[in-house]
């Protein structure tokens, strides 16, 4: 398309102009994302690295408390077994022989009837 006039080419270069513009603040725009998204990714980079090294640290704590665990358990089967194997107590004969108790600390104390 030919300008025929002046009038004709200043629309035309004022047109232009405003393509211009906004070419450049599409361009600033596009920039400015491409600024945040690089940020994000590093920012999410690190996030990554920190909850892979969490993990880390808790899985080894959590070995370390199965360990526990299992030896926990040993020992309450051991001492399971160890409480089966003692002798059943209410089959052995009464060996108090019909003696009256203990009287109570209370009564040791009391001040009732005292000989000197």
């Amino acid at each position: 398309m030919l300008c025929t006039d002046t009038a004709e080419a200043d629309a035309l270069a004022q047109t232009v102009d405003e393509a211009c513009a906004l070419l450049t603040d599409y361009n600033g725009r596009l920039a400015d994302e491409l600024i945040e998204r690089k940020r994000v990714a590093k920012m999410l980079r690190s996030y990554i690295i920190a909850q892979k090294t969490a993990l880390s640290e808790s899985e080894t704590k959590l070995e370390e408390y199965r360990g526990r665990l299992e030896k926990v358990d040993a020992i309450h089967r051991e001492l399971k077994s160890h409480v089966q194997s003692l002798p059943d107590l209410t089959l052995l004969p009464d060996v108090t022989g019909g003696l009256k108790p203990l009287p109570s600390a209370g009564d040791l104390f009391s001040s009732g009837d005292q000989t000197d």
